[in-house]
C-alpha cells in the first residue's frame, strides 16, 4: 500500500486547516472531537492513503 509523501502530507494538512476555520476555532476552544472532522478531510483527499497517526500528529501542531 503506498503512502504519501511526508512533505504533500504536510501540504494536505496544512490546506484542510485552512479550509475547515470552524473545526479549527473548536479545537483551539477545547474540542478534541474536531481534529478527527479536520483528519477526515486529510483522509478524503488522500483517498484514505495518508498515515492517519502522522497526519493526526501534524493537524494537533498546525491548530494549536
Amino acid at each position: 500500500m503506498g503512502g504519501v509523501d511526508e512533505n504533500a502530507l504536510k501540504a494536505i494538512c496544512e490546506q484542510a486547516v485552512t479550509e475547515n476555520p470552524g473545526a479549527v476555532a473548536d479545537y483551539r476552544n477545547g474540542k478534541e472531537k474536531a481534529l478527527k472532522a479536520v483528519l477526515g478531510a486529510v483522509m478524503k483527499a488522500t483517498r484514505g492513503r495518508a498515515d492517519a497517526l502522522q497526519a493526526e500528529q501534524l493537524l494537533s501542531e498546525l491548530m494549536k
